[in-house]
């Protein structure tokens, strides 16, 4: 190559006619240059001459005269189409003393004015080739890619490189939109001098397929696989991350084609390393990765071995709740594959989504004990238990089906979700109960994390340091804090114990003295039952025995015509008392018409001893009695009828036998007096709640509105 303002010097030496100030040689027919960055940068253009490629050469601090505004925000690059047939004189910015001839402008000698203006304004803009010189590591070509989106998914890297792919300079962002239709993205590469391996790193584990096809300069393309639908272990590098090994050729370019294709999120940050800076990244990864993973694991064995001596299943759903979101982060930060499922593609594809639809349910549920939703917000415990649930079906569908039909609702239920932690809490914290304080603290380090981490799924953030951190460092405190909350719950919860027992203790007593009174209570019923039969015995069938003595004695003496009348009167006077003493003892009528006419019976003969109205009403078409509640149910009966002609002062008195469903219903309402607002417990009453219990069934005791008094058994229909 030969400067055209120079004429051919029969030796080497300045030609005095060279605007470029150049030494020429005629002898080998080429450009001289000063051993300076200069001739660096024009050595690199015009080995791109061949190929018509935009050339982007990195911290040269070079301008290509008159195309300057081809640099896309390179402070220290120089950017040209080069052309066969094209010669490009570069120059520094500026000037001073000590560069070789000061360069004005670029001068150009080409065949015509068309190929200037197809310079300056045609051709792919942006295919920028990145100059590696080893000296720095990592390198991030986010900036420097082209994409085409142009694939309906039949494209192969025949058709994409024969001419029917228009790539464009692609966003300067990481995050795509999501899609199904795959992704190609394109990069140059080219290194000043022979160097070390270099790895291309795609910063992102949950993309289903990446194809990384690469060439040095007209070459045979080489192809390498990743992606978690493909397993990990046939990856070139065991390393968290896709990496990809790139060779590099001095002087020569390489070029890389990219196809991303993913069925959830898409996000393609890319980094150059070297192999040694790569590895010693990894190394720090896995330790700082490590110690977070071994506090959350740590919390997690903790709070499972409290969960069997508190029985308190709030922290059997914290501890689910961190083994969960370990699962999720330890999958997303790409250890899941590397360590734990490297041959199974199905669960890396699954693990993330399926986790953090876990961490969600157990999280909801974590939220109800916690801040005791059943008490204190029953509305909002019946939505958590229904968005838990929720979760969870959702949770079998990832398992089932894969992430791709369920990922859409993702971002948005798991913001909701967040957002609505705090209310019942608040709610709870609001009504005095304390360790409700600890747990709404502890979810406020995860909500800014929660909403950057969605957003940079819904591709509507950039991945940062933030977003790819924020919600881990939230987490992490939320962890920690919620670790005092819950042990804040223990001394809430030995304090109610305590109270419990007291008031356990209180009521043992209670029930102590109210047994002692009641076996009190019993022992002089039984000794006044004996003394009223005994009396009984004596005023009536033993006066009648004597009357019976004497009058035998006097008929013995033959002095008492008229005694065998009066010794049959007699004898049916006491025929009549015992029977009547029988029937107290047991009601005979029981076994003879039974347990209806027992009670009409007996309403009877209260109404005609006391002028008492008694109405009785009984369900006699539902069906028989449970053997044995009969007699109770009379026994009932006798003991209100008792006590109602005996306390209340009633006119009117109604015994009502139904049965309701699968119980029995008999109440006995007067329209007496009531009871007053603190009445002691009788005996009467005793017996009759003592009888319900025998019965399985509950006894009731009430005023009636407007005044008057109700004794109400209920006892099941089939016998206990």
């Amino acid at each position: 190559m030969r400067c055209p303002s120079c004429p051919p010097a029969a030796s080497g030496g300045r030609s005095p006619g060279c605007p470029a100030g150049l030494r020429c040689d005629s002898g080998n027919a080429s450009l001289r240059r000063p051993p300076d960055p200069l001739s660096q940068t024009a050595q690199a253009a015009g080995r791109l001459a061949a190929d018509g490629r935009r050339c982007v050469l990195a911290g040269e601090g070079f301008r290509i005269g008159g195309l300057g505004a081809g640099c896309r925000r390179r402070p220290l690059s120089g950017a040209a189409h080069v052309a066969p047939g094209l010669i490009v004189v570069l120059s520094r910015p500026g000037g001073g003393a000590g560069r070789v001839s000061t360069l004005k402008r670029c001068v150009v000698v080409l065949p015509g004015f068309a190929v200037l203006a197809w310079v300056l304004f045609g051709g792919e803009a942006g295919a920028a080739l990145v100059v590696l010189d080893g000296a720095r590591s990592p390198v991030t070509v986010q900036d420097r890619l082209e994409w085409f989106t142009g694939d309906d998914g039949t494209l192969d890297i025949r058709a994409l490189t024969g001419g029917r792919a228009a790539f464009r300079p692609a966003p300067p962002r990481a995050v795509y939109p999501r899609r199904a239709a795959p992704y190609w993205f394109r990069l140059r590469l080219t290194a000043r001098a022979e160097t070390a391996a270099w790895w291309l790193e795609l910063a992102y584990t949950q993309l289903d397929h990446i194809d990384l096809y690469h060439r040095v300069g007209a070459g045979p393309w080489s192809h390498q696989v990743a992606g978690d639908r493909h397993p990990h272990a046939d990856l070139a590098w065991r390393h968290p991350y896709p990496a990809f090994r790139l060779p590099l050729r001095a002087g020569a370019v390489t070029e890389v084609l990219l196809r991303v294709q993913s069925s959830t999120s898409i996000m393609v940050p890319l980094s150059l390393w070297r192999e040694d800076a790569l590895a010693r990244h990894t190394q720090d990864r896995v330790l700082v990765n490590g110690l977070a993973y071994g506090v959350l694991v740590a919390l997690m064995l903790y709070n499972l071995f409290l969960f069997p001596t508190t029985r308190d299943a709030a922290y059997l759903w914290f501890a689910l709740y961190l083994a969960s979101f370990t699962a999720f982060q330890f999958s997303l930060d790409g250890f899941g594959s590397l360590y734990l499922w490297p041959q199974w593609p199905a669960l890396a594809d699954r693990a993330a989504t399926l986790a953090l639809w876990l961490c969600m349910a157990a999280g909801l549920r974590f939220t109800r004990r916690m801040g005791r939703m059943h008490r204190y917000a029953p509305r909002m415990d019946r939505l958590f238990r229904w968005l838990s649930n929720l979760a969870l079906v959702l949770a079998l569908a990832v398992a089932l089906l894969g992430p791709a039909p369920v990922f859409g609702i993702l971002p948005v239920m798991g913001l909701v979700v967040v957002l609505l932690i705090p209310l019942p809490l608040w709610a709870a914290w609001r009504a005095g109960y304390r360790p409700a304080r600890y747990a709404l603290l502890a979810y406020l380090p995860l909500l800014p994390g929660t909403v950057w981490l969605a957003a940079r799924a819904m591709a509507w953030l950039e991945p940062s340091f933030w977003s790819e951190h924020l919600f881990i460092i939230g987490a992490a405190l939320s962890s920690i804090l919620l670790s005092f909350a819950l042990a804040d719950r223990i001394n809430v919860m030995r304090e109610e114990r305590a109270a419990v027992r007291g008031r356990l203790l209180r009521a043992e007593r209670a029930a102590s003295r109210a047994r002692q009174r009641f076996s009190r209570q019993l022992i002089e019923a039984q000794d006044g039952e004996r003394r009223r039969l005994a009396a009984e015995l004596h005023d009536g069938v033993g006066q009648t025995l004597s009357f019976l003595t004497n009058a035998l004695r006097r008929l013995r003496r033959g002095d008492g015509a008229a005694v065998p009348a009066s010794l049959e009167a007699a004898a049916r006077e006491a025929v009549e008392e015992v029977r009547a003493l029988s029937h107290r003892l047991h009601p005979s009528i029981l076994d003879k018409l039974g347990w209806a006419a027992a009670i009409e019976a007996i309403a009877e003969r209260t109404e005609a001893q006391t002028g008492i109205v008694c109405l009785v009403q009984l369900d006699e078409d539902s069906g028989a009695l449970p053997p044995g509640a009969d007699l109770h149910v009379y026994r009932v009966a006798q003991e209100a009828l008792n006590n109602a002609q005996r306390h209340s002062g009633a006119r009117r008195i109604e015994l009502a036998l139904r049965r309701r469903g699968m119980e029995w219903v008999f109440s006995v309402t007067d329209d007496g007096r009531g009871r007053g607002p603190s009445p002691a417990a009788g005996l009467g009453l005793a017996s009759i709640a003592e009888r319900a219990t025998l019965l399985g069934g509950k006894a009731r005791f009430e005023n009636v509105v407007p005044h008057g008094f109700r004794v109400m058994l209920t006892f099941p229909a089939v016998a206990p």
